[in-house]
Protein backbone atom coordinates (compact mmCIF):
# COMPACT_ATOMS: atom_id res chain seq x y z
CA UNK A 1 0.00 0.00 0.00
CA UNK A 2 1.22 3.50 -0.78
CA UNK A 3 2.66 5.44 2.16
CA UNK A 4 0.50 8.61 2.60
CA UNK A 5 3.56 10.59 3.73
CA UNK A 6 5.76 9.52 0.83
CA UNK A 7 6.56 11.99 -1.93
CA UNK A 8 5.09 10.41 -5.02
CA UNK A 9 6.45 10.95 -8.54
CA UNK A 10 3.94 12.40 -10.99
CA UNK A 11 3.77 10.36 -14.22
CA UNK A 12 4.33 12.24 -17.44
CA UNK A 13 2.40 9.86 -19.70
CA UNK A 14 -0.96 10.44 -21.34
CA UNK A 15 -2.69 7.78 -19.24
CA UNK A 16 -2.17 9.81 -16.07
CA UNK A 17 -3.55 12.91 -17.78
CA UNK A 18 -6.71 10.96 -18.58
CA UNK A 19 -6.91 9.57 -15.04
CA UNK A 20 -6.28 12.89 -13.29
CA UNK A 21 -8.91 14.75 -15.34
CA UNK A 22 -11.62 12.14 -14.77
CA UNK A 23 -14.38 13.73 -12.69
CA UNK A 24 -15.15 10.39 -11.03
CA UNK A 25 -11.56 10.17 -9.83
CA UNK A 26 -11.57 13.71 -8.46
CA UNK A 27 -14.84 13.22 -6.58
CA UNK A 28 -13.70 9.92 -5.11
CA UNK A 29 -10.29 11.30 -4.09
CA UNK A 30 -11.92 14.33 -2.47
CA UNK A 31 -14.13 12.10 -0.29
CA UNK A 32 -11.62 9.35 0.47
CA UNK A 33 -8.79 11.64 1.56
CA UNK A 34 -11.04 14.37 3.01
CA UNK A 35 -9.69 17.17 0.85
CA UNK A 36 -10.56 20.51 2.52
CA UNK A 37 -13.15 22.69 0.85
CA UNK A 38 -10.84 25.71 0.96
CA UNK A 39 -8.20 23.90 -1.11
CA UNK A 40 -6.74 26.75 -3.16
CA UNK A 41 -5.59 25.82 -6.67
CA UNK A 42 -6.53 22.19 -5.89
CA UNK A 43 -3.15 21.55 -4.30
CA UNK A 44 -4.39 18.85 -1.93
CA UNK A 45 -6.76 17.41 -4.51
CA UNK A 46 -3.91 16.89 -6.99
CA UNK A 47 -1.92 15.04 -4.33
CA UNK A 48 -4.95 12.89 -3.48
CA UNK A 49 -5.50 11.99 -7.13
CA UNK A 50 -1.81 11.17 -7.53
CA UNK A 51 -1.99 8.91 -4.49
CA UNK A 52 -5.01 7.13 -5.98
CA UNK A 53 -3.06 6.55 -9.18
CA UNK A 54 -0.18 4.86 -7.36
CA UNK A 55 -2.56 2.81 -5.20
CA UNK A 56 -4.28 1.50 -8.32
CA UNK A 57 -0.97 0.98 -10.11
CA UNK A 58 0.57 -1.03 -7.25
CA UNK A 59 -2.57 -3.01 -6.39
CA UNK A 60 -2.99 -6.59 -7.51
CA UNK A 61 -5.07 -7.05 -10.66
CA UNK A 62 -6.39 -10.29 -9.14
CA UNK A 63 -8.17 -8.40 -6.37
CA UNK A 64 -10.06 -6.40 -8.96
CA UNK A 65 -11.19 -9.53 -10.78
CA UNK A 66 -12.18 -11.42 -7.63
CA UNK A 67 -14.06 -8.70 -5.80
CA UNK A 68 -15.50 -6.93 -8.82
CA UNK A 69 -14.79 -3.52 -10.30
CA UNK A 70 -17.27 -1.72 -8.03
CA UNK A 71 -15.32 -2.63 -4.87
CA UNK A 72 -12.13 -0.98 -6.18
CA UNK A 73 -13.12 1.87 -8.50
CA UNK A 74 -9.63 3.37 -8.67
CA UNK A 75 -8.39 0.17 -10.34
CA UNK A 76 -11.18 0.34 -12.91
CA UNK A 77 -10.43 3.99 -13.69
CA UNK A 78 -6.71 3.25 -13.88
CA UNK A 79 -7.36 0.42 -16.36
CA UNK A 80 -9.65 2.63 -18.45
CA UNK A 81 -7.00 5.36 -18.60
CA UNK A 82 -4.29 2.91 -19.66
CA UNK A 83 -6.53 1.40 -22.37
CA UNK A 84 -7.43 4.82 -23.73
CA UNK A 85 -3.78 5.87 -23.82
CA UNK A 86 -2.90 2.72 -25.77
CA UNK A 87 -5.64 3.41 -28.33
CA UNK A 88 -4.70 7.00 -29.14
CA UNK A 89 -3.29 7.31 -32.65
CA UNK A 90 -4.41 3.81 -33.66
CA UNK A 91 -7.29 2.67 -35.84
CA UNK A 92 -10.21 2.22 -33.49
CA UNK A 93 -11.86 -0.62 -35.44
CA UNK A 94 -8.79 -2.88 -35.07
CA UNK A 95 -8.81 -2.74 -31.27
CA UNK A 96 -10.75 -5.20 -29.09
CA UNK A 97 -12.63 -2.41 -27.37
CA UNK A 98 -13.25 0.80 -29.34
CA UNK A 99 -12.45 2.97 -26.35
CA UNK A 100 -12.03 6.16 -28.38
CA UNK A 101 -15.55 5.83 -29.69
CA UNK A 102 -16.91 5.22 -26.20
CA UNK A 103 -14.99 8.21 -24.89
CA UNK A 104 -16.60 10.51 -27.45
CA UNK A 105 -20.13 9.24 -27.19
CA UNK A 106 -22.85 11.27 -25.52
CA UNK A 107 -26.42 10.66 -24.45
CA UNK A 108 -27.96 11.49 -27.83
CA UNK A 109 -29.84 8.70 -29.57
CA UNK A 110 -28.84 8.78 -33.23
CA UNK A 111 -31.28 7.70 -35.95
CA UNK A 112 -30.23 6.66 -39.48
CA UNK A 113 -31.40 8.59 -42.53
CA UNK A 114 -30.55 6.72 -45.75
CA UNK A 115 -29.74 8.22 -49.14
CA UNK A 116 -30.77 6.44 -52.36
CA UNK A 117 -28.23 3.91 -53.57
CA UNK A 118 -26.38 5.21 -56.63
CA UNK A 119 -23.57 4.08 -58.90
CA UNK A 120 -21.08 6.80 -59.82
CA UNK A 121 -18.97 6.18 -62.91
CA UNK A 122 -15.28 7.03 -62.92
CA UNK A 123 -14.77 10.78 -63.32
CA UNK A 124 -18.50 11.50 -62.92
CA UNK A 125 -20.23 13.81 -60.45
CA UNK A 126 -23.74 13.41 -59.07
CA UNK A 127 -26.12 14.90 -56.52
CA UNK A 128 -27.75 12.51 -54.05
CA UNK A 129 -30.90 13.75 -52.34
CA UNK A 130 -32.92 12.42 -49.39
CA UNK A 131 -35.91 13.84 -47.54
CA UNK A 132 -36.69 13.05 -43.88
CA UNK A 133 -40.20 12.23 -42.70
CA UNK A 134 -39.46 13.93 -39.36
CA UNK A 135 -37.58 17.04 -38.27
CA UNK A 136 -33.96 15.87 -38.43
CA UNK A 137 -30.54 17.24 -37.52
CA UNK A 138 -27.52 15.43 -38.99
CA UNK A 139 -24.63 14.42 -36.73
CA UNK A 140 -22.51 11.84 -38.59
CA UNK A 141 -22.18 10.91 -42.26
CA UNK A 142 -21.12 7.45 -43.47
CA UNK A 143 -20.56 7.04 -47.21
CA UNK A 144 -19.38 3.43 -47.46
CA UNK A 145 -16.27 1.25 -47.37
CA UNK A 146 -12.81 2.72 -46.96
CA UNK A 147 -11.65 1.62 -50.42
CA UNK A 148 -14.64 3.20 -52.17
CA UNK A 149 -14.51 6.42 -50.17
CA UNK A 150 -10.83 6.86 -51.07
CA UNK A 151 -11.96 7.55 -54.66
CA UNK A 152 -14.58 10.11 -53.70
CA UNK A 153 -14.67 13.80 -52.91
CA UNK A 154 -17.66 15.75 -51.60
CA UNK A 155 -18.10 19.11 -53.31
CA UNK A 156 -21.01 20.21 -51.18
CA UNK A 157 -23.45 19.14 -48.48
CA UNK A 158 -26.70 21.07 -48.31
CA UNK A 159 -29.69 21.26 -46.03
CA UNK A 160 -32.34 22.90 -48.16
CA UNK A 161 -30.53 25.58 -50.13
CA UNK A 162 -27.85 26.21 -47.48
CA UNK A 163 -24.38 24.72 -47.82
CA UNK A 164 -22.91 23.18 -44.67
CA UNK A 165 -19.31 23.75 -45.80
CA UNK A 166 -16.99 26.38 -44.33
CA UNK A 167 -15.35 27.10 -47.69
CA UNK A 168 -15.57 26.10 -51.36
CA UNK A 169 -12.99 23.28 -51.27
CA UNK A 170 -14.04 19.64 -51.69
CA UNK A 171 -13.77 17.22 -48.78
CA UNK A 172 -11.89 13.93 -49.03
CA UNK A 173 -14.42 11.10 -49.01
CA UNK A 174 -12.24 8.97 -46.76
CA UNK A 175 -13.20 11.24 -43.86
CA UNK A 176 -16.63 9.61 -44.01
CA UNK A 177 -15.83 5.93 -44.53
CA UNK A 178 -17.36 3.28 -42.28
CA UNK A 179 -14.06 2.97 -40.38
CA UNK A 180 -13.14 6.66 -40.22
CA UNK A 181 -12.81 8.37 -36.86
CA UNK A 182 -16.47 9.13 -35.98
CA UNK A 183 -16.30 12.86 -35.45
CA UNK A 184 -19.60 14.71 -35.05
CA UNK A 185 -21.15 17.11 -37.52
CA UNK A 186 -23.45 19.96 -36.58
CA UNK A 187 -25.72 20.38 -39.58
CA UNK A 188 -28.68 22.68 -39.91
CA UNK A 189 -32.05 21.29 -38.92
CA UNK A 190 -33.94 19.74 -41.84
CA UNK A 191 -37.70 20.15 -41.72
CA UNK A 192 -40.10 17.42 -42.82
CA UNK A 193 -39.63 16.69 -46.57
CA UNK A 194 -36.81 19.24 -46.86
CA UNK A 195 -34.01 18.14 -49.20
CA UNK A 196 -30.63 17.08 -47.82
CA UNK A 197 -28.16 16.96 -50.71
CA UNK A 198 -24.70 15.47 -51.21
CA UNK A 199 -22.71 16.53 -54.28
CA UNK A 200 -20.21 13.71 -54.81
CA UNK A 201 -17.55 13.13 -57.47
CA UNK A 202 -15.75 9.90 -58.25
CA UNK A 203 -12.09 10.78 -58.83
CA UNK A 204 -11.10 7.21 -59.69
CA UNK A 205 -11.36 5.23 -62.90
CA UNK A 206 -13.76 2.49 -61.82
CA UNK A 207 -17.41 2.96 -60.83
CA UNK A 208 -18.37 3.19 -57.17
CA UNK A 209 -21.68 2.00 -55.70
CA UNK A 210 -22.63 4.38 -52.92
CA UNK A 211 -25.11 3.79 -50.08
CA UNK A 212 -24.70 6.85 -47.89
CA UNK A 213 -26.29 7.15 -44.45
CA UNK A 214 -26.63 10.25 -42.30
CA UNK A 215 -27.02 9.61 -38.57
CA UNK A 216 -28.67 12.29 -36.48
CA UNK A 217 -31.26 13.29 -33.92
CA UNK A 218 -34.98 13.75 -34.44
CA UNK A 219 -36.73 16.74 -32.95
CA UNK A 220 -40.28 16.91 -31.61
CA UNK A 221 -41.63 20.28 -32.70
CA UNK A 222 -45.16 19.75 -31.39
CA UNK A 223 -46.48 22.03 -28.63
CA UNK A 224 -45.90 20.63 -25.10
CA UNK A 225 -49.61 19.92 -24.64
CA UNK A 226 -49.46 17.14 -27.25
CA UNK A 227 -46.67 15.36 -25.43
CA UNK A 228 -48.64 15.62 -22.17
CA UNK A 229 -51.79 14.19 -23.78
CA UNK A 230 -49.84 11.36 -25.40
CA UNK A 231 -48.25 10.43 -22.07
CA UNK A 232 -51.68 10.44 -20.38
CA UNK A 233 -53.11 8.21 -23.10
CA UNK A 234 -50.19 5.80 -22.73
CA UNK A 235 -50.73 5.53 -18.98
CA UNK A 236 -54.42 4.86 -19.58
CA UNK A 237 -53.67 2.02 -21.97
CA UNK A 238 -51.23 0.46 -19.50
CA UNK A 239 -53.94 0.36 -16.86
Amino acid sequence: MTDPHQTLPEPLDFAYQVFSTDRRVADYARKRFEVPKDDEDNVFLKKAVLRLWHIAKDASRLACRQKGRVSCPEQAWYDEARILADRVGKRWETTPVPTLVEALKDDEMLYPLAFPRVSIAGGAQTSIITQPYVVFRGRRLVLGSESDCAQLVIHDMKVGKNSQFCNSCALFGGCFSNVAFPFRLKLDTAQVSQCITLVVENMGEKAVSLSATLFGVTLDTRPPIYATLQAAMTRGRLR
